[in-house]
């Protein structure tokens, strides 16, 4: 029987990724094998942290008492635990759709086939400290339902998100005057972020990654970004989407 250490898990509207925005089941397992500088998971990643072990029948038996279609499997890092691929097929063969939070340091192949889940794939910046364990083949694998995470923490950041990008392909604009603002008591003073296509942004193109709006530049700032604005963010990039965010394209 395949057991596995589980943080915590729990029912919740997913933040990022092809998910982003929909109700998901999260699985977070324990333990990394990255240290990045900005973690905001340490309690899952010591190696004293807290879990429990749960063997894949209590895991697939609380998933479907949830109701929901949707699992996002996250951690720490879960493609470092034991028998996690015979969980993940489980999974996509009983119908559910299967998210993968991955560091970008572990080779995605061996979890690939025979069903593949959703990958949202991290590249780790110059900040993180960690992006020396990079896998770059795996971008040789992700498709167009898989999703580029970058954790934008300064300028030097942004220049090398810059430099990947024709890789990566995670970005549709990026914002090449974006500057840090002086530090000032508004909430999200100075925190960069990165703006789906689909949201209006004033002087700065908005496809909506759809050729219908390849040239289209607003004249005003979406509700959410001129909010942020307002509280001190830095708008960096504008970010890729399915289609106008109608999913399935």
């Amino acid at each position: 029987m395949n057991n596995y250490r589980v943080v915590e898990k729990f029912v919740s509207i997913n933040g990022e990724g092809q998910f982003a925005g929909m109700l998901s089941i999260f699985i977070r397992f324990a333990f990394c094998n990255l240290r990045c500088s900005y973690c905001d998971t340490m309690y899952a990643n010591e190696p004293s942290a807290s879990y429990e072990w749960l063997s894949e029948e209590q895991i697939v038996s609380y998933i479907k008492e949830q109701q929901v279609e949707r699992v996002t499997l996250t951690g720490g890092e879960p493609l470092i635990q034991k028998q996690i691929h015979t969980l993940i097929q489980r999974l996509l063969s009983e119908g559910f759709l299967v998210e993968i939070e991955t560091n970008g340091s572990v080779d995605l192949k061996p979890f690939s086939s025979p069903l593949r889940p959703y990958f949202t794939l991290d590249y780790k910046l110059p900040a993180s400290d960690m992006e020396s364990h990079m896998n770059l083949e795996n971008y040789e694998i992700i498709t167009k339902q898989d999703v580029v995470k970058f954790v934008i923490s300064n300028q030097s950041d942004l220049e090398k998100a810059h430099k990947i990008q024709e890789k990566t392909n995670a970005f549709v604009t990026i914002i090449e005057d974006a500057k840090p603002q002086e530090v000032t008591d508004e909430l999200l003073s100075g925190i960069p972020y990165g703006v789906k296509d689909n949201y209006s942004t004033k002087g700065i193109l908005s496809t909506g990654s759809s050729n219908t709006l390849k040239n289209y530049i607003p004249f005003f700032d979406a509700t959410a970004v001129e909010n942020l604005k307002k509280n001190g963010a830095v708008a960096v990039a504008k970010t890729v989407l399915d289609e106008f965010g109608m999913g399935g394209t």
